[in-house]
């Protein structure tokens, strides 16, 4: 899978001279060796999904799409907002002859998931379809064989004629080497994520723009997808933190009521076991007006008057609910479990940074201070206009030729020394209010945002600059500015993700072979670089 060691080759090392193994151990002596970072790395986990590069679950369901729900109308099949008849765990209790509801796996990842067999197990009584890659080989009540002989699309299910009196449940789509499995993860998942100390969960939890507020809105566990917009089960969460042994880094949807804050920190202490350190922030970026998290706080900010500067009611509208969310988290939680309160803000803005920890003194209830100093962000790379665009008539090669990928490479490189300025300038505020600066995301932000045949030939310059083996110093070095800089704890995002036109925001863009990517490599290597996942290989420029 890319992850042993024993891919280093040695072979015919019982042959050496013994001259050649003094001259070795001499040199040893004489040059340090380069041990394993002293700085903590995590990486934040992608939003799952039928498309995510990602494929954590042995249990392949917990990876579907929701349903989608059609029903015959007026002699045609159109898509029904509302929801069918389900159960508790989201399976069809009933479907009648016109209507059916239908499921996708592994859609848009170009092949990059396991050909071989497949068992679907399920109760109950119902049709199914399926579509797209898999050959049904067998069936009988409760079980069906699929064939996937060449990967290439993902494939489909459809249900129809759910029995009255035999509502499905229990539904299981396993491959074949995974039929006796009692784990819940799969080990390619567990190897990809085993160099890193922390795993930050925002993304799974669906953080931005959630309309979860109570407790009893989250995911089930028992729910037959968890890619839902809920958000992964908190359970599957803390579940995977205890099994790597990791700081579990959650974070509060900015809609929780206290009632949620308080049986979430009670949830931790039931089922947290992990022996480092658990990191709670309240919601993602509350400063950024993209996301609906921000809209609400602002919209706290002006109702309660917090400052005649809009900016900066919206700042202090953030901080005080923090504070809150934090507080109320280590009221509840129990003494044994070793907190790390959050708070956050914009890399690029030490004033907001004032703002948020000097409102009410809230630098007296948090622990850590977090930013995401990104380089190569879109300030840097400016698309051309629509119009300037249609005045150009040049080939899609001349267009292409805009950001050559050697110029790309080149700027990207150098916009790391930016970054030691906005360290540094955080790092004197945080280290007046004896605060540790952290990150909560880290890395590259090569995107071109927009439409036109400029802003796609820029993204495809981007990607094909994440995929160079370049970038493999261009992030030792990145990692060696923060650890000369700051030397805490730093969060990259994320962690598997294709490249598309938001970005290209994975280490890796599939699970497996993950050291063929030079920004997993390296980050890899820097966390350990003698006896790590990705030790004695080679750069490779991946597909």
């Amino acid at each position: 899978m890319g992850y042993s060691k024993s891919n280093v080759n040695h072979h015919g090392i019982s042959f050496l001279s013994t001259a050649f193994v003094q001259l070795v151990i001499s040199i040893s002596l004489l040059v340090p060796l380069h041990v394993a970072a002293s700085v903590p790395v995590g990486v934040g986990l992608t939003r799952l999904a039928d498309f995510s590069g990602s494929q954590p679950f042995v249990n392949i369901m917990k990876q579907s799409r929701p349903w989608i729900y059609k029903r015959r109308e007026n002699g045609r099949w159109v898509n029904v907002k509302e929801s069918p008849s389900l159960s508790e765990f989201g399976y069809p209790t009933m479907l009648g002859d016109n209507e059916f509801v239908m499921t996708r796996f592994f859609s848009n990842l170009d092949g990059h998931y396991r050909s071989g067999k497949y068992r679907f197990t399920y109760k109950g009584e119902a049709k199914f379809r399926w579509d797209g890659d898999a050959k049904v080989i067998k069936t009988k009540p409760g079980e069906v064989w699929l064939e996937i002989a060449a990967p290439k699309q993902g494939f489909g299910l459809s249900i129809s004629h759910v029995k009255v009196g035999a509502p499905l449940s229990d539904m299981d789509l396993r491959h074949e080497t995974e039929l006796d499995s009692k784990e819940v993860f799969t080990q390619p998942f567990i190897e990809g994520l085993s160099p890193f100390e922390i795993i930050r969960f925002m993304d799974w939890q669906r953080t931005n723009n959630s309309s979860v507020s109570t407790w009893n809105q989250r995911t089930p566990k028992q729910y037959y997808t968890q890619a839902l917009p809920k958000g992964v089960a908190l359970e599957y969460q803390i579940d995977l933190a205890n099994q790597l042994d990791v700081s579990g880094w959650f974070v509060i949807p900015h809609l929780a009521d206290d009632d949620y804050v308080e049986k979430f920190a009670k949830l931790l202490n039931a089922e947290y076991r992990s022996s480092k350190p658990l990191f709670i922030e309240y919601t993602n970026e509350g400063w950024n007006s993209f996301f609906k998290q921000s809209k609400h706080l602002c919209g706290i900010g002006a109702s309660k008057k917090l400052s005649k500067n809009p900016k900066q009611a919206c700042a202090r509208a953030y901080s005080e609910r923090a504070v809150e969310v934090l507080n109320l988290v280590k009221k509840h939680l129990k003494p044994e479990i070793k907190l790390v309160r959050v708070i956050s803000g914009m890399a690029v803005s030490p004033t907001r940074t004032k703002n948020i920890l000097e409102w009410k003194d809230a630098f007296k209830h948090v622990d850590a201070f977090a930013i995401a100093p990104y380089f190569g962000g879109t300030n840097h790379w400016k698309p051309v206009t629509k119009r300037e665009e249609q005045s150009l008539k040049k080939s899609m090669n001349q267009v292409t030729a805009q950001y050559p990928l050697p110029h790309v490479l080149k700027n990207t490189a150098s916009f790391i020394r930016n970054i030691e300025k906005e360290l540094k300038a955080q790092k004197a505020i945080t280290d007046q209010y004896k605060l540790k600066l952290i990150t909560y995301e880290a890395g590259q932000h090569l995107v071109a945002y927009g439409g036109g045949k400029s802003v796609e030939a820029t993204n495809k310059t981007f990607h094909a600059a994440n995929r160079h083996p370049q970038m493999y110093d261009i992030y030792q070095d990145y990692l060696s500015v923060w650890e000369k800089v700051v030397g805490n704890e730093i969060v990259m995002y994320n962690y598997v993700e294709k490249s598309n036109r938001f970005g290209s925001w994975g280490l890796g863009e599939y699970d497996g072979h993950l050291c063929d990517y030079p920004k997993y490599r390296a980050v890899a290597d820097y966390i350990d670089p003698i006896a790590g996942v990705c030790s004695g290989q080679q750069a490779k420029s991946p597909k």
